[in-house]
């Protein structure tokens, strides 16, 4: 409202060096100070800053009340808080702070006044200088305690100032429906401060009410004037407004306006004017003008990230997580990849899928998405990889695995995959669906200790009609997945039970034929002696969502067989598992189907 902007700071931003951007900070009652805050406004105040003090800032030190430990920057202490110390106050002849108040005396015991009605402005402070070079801004004046006593102070550190206001003079403000109302003559009070210390106005509105600002367009291009009215009356206000501006202007653009029409303005001495507008109840209005510099818009957009990135600090080698490493019964396939492209149609089945064809002259790739490739989002694409399997993995079991979890991901729009030279045992060709993952067992399709994988995209869309609205390629990661052979297979013992009508209503189903239910479940136990170190609960089928002796495990599309041992009972009792073929979200759905073959597999 006195025509300026202005930002909130914390202490901590005086002691990293984020205060050292404004001119002036206006303390708002920081009763509590450590050493360290003091030293960072010293530090703030030797670099050239003004710091304002109220009389209670810097009263308490942590483990002290009353401690003062601002007094050594301020030079003043607080020797009289009591009834007594109000009235008048009288400015000094020589004090610059507020030209117009020279000599003269004014009321000193300002109000903030809450919705109450409460004065919660705090009772004026006698300040005593305990140094030397303590300039007398005003001293309080009458026959009360205190008379003749300091009211406000100044001094000068290094190449800025400290202000100490023990009086509430400045301030005569009443709470209004959640805003806070000036007084008369108490704006211009603030505003003459704040001229005198180097802080250019902004704005002049004529009504206090309408608040404008300056802004500036993130790009650099333009220079923003956004004009509110903060009034809550129905029938708005008329406001002529003006604004600081160095370079002249004739005509604003009015961005919030349909149409985007021309604005015709004044320009005088740095201060630009809009002509009288009306500005209904809590309306604002956005005017631009393009910069005079506006070539030299990209440096400025720099200039504007530069004020907002920080560097990051280094991470102590104790704070670095632990590198994981990729486990030895997992082979990473995104990288290693050769790709042969082309737009034009492909056969289903062409020579190049088979085992020893030479791509050497193929460009090698890190499997991923057509942008990330170079490649239109309508190509078709050919990958080839032969991959060595790792001689540890002889009589495991080997998983191809494709995860991607998201719906979003998958291979896309569809896709073939060969395993030497065969078509995979799975659907294709392989499309959009919501459970994008799979995994198909190709143990038996190593051949000499190694395994030759073809995977063909194609980009086209598979109905034209519609946009596209997911990325082209593989967006997803390959791997191999080795695994013992089981020493033994059990199935799952039953019976199985379902909750159809609600949760923990359960009744017996059959383990064979349709059912309804929200969730099914069975109890069973393991022997106490184990056959084998570790059991895994296995299916031909995704496993889905499970939740074993109240563990909740929602597992990846693709996974069809998950180690359980340290979640099962290993004493022989009971354990409780209930399944549901995917996680529920925002419902709770009622399943049709069959219950799942489900069977416990032992594996050193």
């Amino acid at each position: 409202a006195v025509g300026r902007d202005f930002s909130y700071l914390e202490l901590p931003d005086l002691q990293d060096g984020t205060a050292l951007r404004f001119k002036v900070i206006f303390d708002a009652g920081t009763v509590l100070m450590t050493d360290e805050d003091v030293a960072g406004i010293e530090r703030y105040v030797r670099q050239g800053g003004v710091f304002v003090a109220q009389h209670l800032t810097g009263q308490h030190a942590p483990d002290q009340a009353n401690a003062w430990p601002i007094a050594r920057l301020t030079g003043v202490t607080v020797t009289n808080r009591g009834e007594g110390i109000g009235g008048k106050l009288r400015f000094s002849k020589e004090q610059t702070l507020w030209p117009q108040l020279r000599d003269q005396e004014v009321k000193g015991w300002g109000l903030a006044l809450d919705w109450k009605g409460n004065d919660i402005s705090g009772t004026p402070a006698d300040l005593t200088p305990a140094a030397g070079d303590v300039e007398v801004i005003a001293r309080w004046q009458g026959t009360q305690p205190g008379q003749g006593t300091v009211a406000v102070a100044a001094r000068h550190l290094g190449k800025g100032m400290i202000i100490t206001l023990g009086s509430t003079f400045w301030r005569e403000v009443r709470d209004a429906g959640g805003v806070y109302r000036s007084g008369n003559g108490t704006q211009e009070v603030l505003d003459e401060l704040l001229t005198s210390l180097g802080v250019p106005r902004d704005s002049w509105t004529g009504n206090r009410d309408v608040w404008a600002d300056l802004w500036q367009s993130k790009n650099g291009v333009f220079d923003g004037y956004p004009v509110a009215n903060m009034g809550e009356a129905a029938a708005g206000v008329e406001a002529t407004v003006s604004l600081r501006r160095t370079q002249p202007v004739g005509e604003l653009i009015e961005a919030s306006a349909l149409g985007l029409p021309r604005v015709p303005v004044t320009w005088k001495d740095g201060r630009l004017t809009l002509p009288k507008i009306a500005y209904g109840a809590m309306q604002s209005r956005v005017f631009l003008a393009p910069r005079a510099d506006r070539e030299r818009a990209g440096l400025e957009w720099l200039r504007i990230q530069s004020a907002l990135w920080r560097p990051l600090l280094p991470v102590p080698e104790r704070e670095r997580p632990e590198v994981i490493a990729v486990p030895e019964d997992v082979l990473p396939l995104a990288d290693g990849w050769r790709l042969f492209s082309d737009t034009s149609a492909v056969e289903a089945a062409p020579q190049w899928i088979a085992t020893g064809v030479d791509d050497a002259a193929w460009k090698p790739v890190r499997l991923g998405a057509f942008g990330t490739l170079g490649l239109p989002e309508d190509a078709t694409a050919r990958f080839r990889r032969t991959i060595t399997i790792p001689a540890a993995w002889k009589g495991r079991r080997v998983s191809l695995v494709f995860d991607a979890e998201s719906w979003f991901w998958g291979l896309l729009p569809e896709a073939r995959l060969w395993i030497n030279g065969q078509p995979a045992a799975m659907p294709q060709p392989i499309r959009p669906s919501p459970t994008p993952g799979f995994t198909v067992d190709v143990t038996d399709l190593i051949t000499g200790g190694s395994l030759t994988l073809a995977l063909e995209i194609d980009g086209r869309r598979l109905d034209p009609s519609r946009p596209q609205g997911k990325p082209n390629g593989a967006t997803g990661m390959f791997y191999l997945l080795s695994e013992p052979t089981p020493q033994r297979r059990d199935p799952l013992p039953g019976p199985w039970q379902a909750a159809a009508s609600g949760f923990n209503v359960l009744t017996p189903v059959p383990a064979d034929g349709t059912v309804s239910y929200i969730y099914l479940q069975t109890v069973f136990a393991l022997p106490k002696a184990w056959p084998a170190k570790r059991v895994f609960l296995e299916s031909d089928e995704p496993l889905g969502c499970l939740v074993l002796n109240g563990s909740l495990i929602n597992t990846p599309r693709w996974m069809k067989r998950l180690d359980i041992s340290g979640l099962v009972r290993t004493d022989g009792g009971t354990n409780t598992l209930r399944w549901m073929p995917d996680m529920p979200e925002e419902r709770i759905n009622v399943h049709q189907g069959m219950v799942p073959a489900l069977r416990l597999a032992w594996q050193p």
